[in-house]
C-alpha cells in the first residue's frame, strides 16, 4: 500500500476537527461536573468518547478501504456490499452512542408532581 493513505487520512481528520472539538469539550464539561451529576457526567463523557473514536475509525478505514480494495482486486459487484456494510456498522453504533447521549438528558430527572397538570 503507497502513502497516499496517510494523505487521505490526514484529509479526513483535518476536515472532523471541528465535531473532535465538540466531543472534546462535551467530554470535558462531563468530567468538570462529575461529583455534581455522576450518572450524566458519565455517560455524557462515555458518549462523547465512543463518538469520537468511531469517528476517527471510521475516517480511517473509510480512507484505507478504497485503496484496499484496489490492491486485493475484489470483484466490483462486492464493493458496494462491502461499503454498505461499513456504513450500516457506522450508522448503529453512532445510533447507540446518540441513544446514551439522549439517555443521560433524563437520567437523574426528579418526578414531577402528578398533580402540577
Amino acid at each position: 500500500m503507497s502513502t497516499s493513505w496517510v494523505t487521505s487520512l490526514l484529509t479526513g481528520l483535518a476536515t472532523q476537527i471541528p465535531m473532535f472539538l465538540v466531543l472534546i469539550g462535551g467530554a470535558a464539561i462531563g468530567i468538570a461536573r462529575w461529583k455534581r451529576h455522576p450518572k450524566v457526567s458519565q455517560l455524557l463523557v462515555c458518549s462523547a468518547l465512543f463518538l469520537a473514536l468511531l469517528q476517527f475509525g471510521t475516517t480511517l478505514v473509510y480512507s484505507t478501504m478504497g485503496l484496499w480494495i484496489f490492491e486485493t482486486g475484489i470483484p466490483s459487484e462486492y464493493i458496494s456490499w462491502v461499503y454498505t456494510a461499513l456504513g450500516a456498522s457506522d450508522a448503529f453504533a453512532s445510533a447507540l452512542a446518540h441513544g446514551v447521549l439522549i439517555a443521560a438528558v433524563f437520567v437523574g430527572r426528579p418526578a414531577v408532581n402528578p398533580g402540577a397538570g
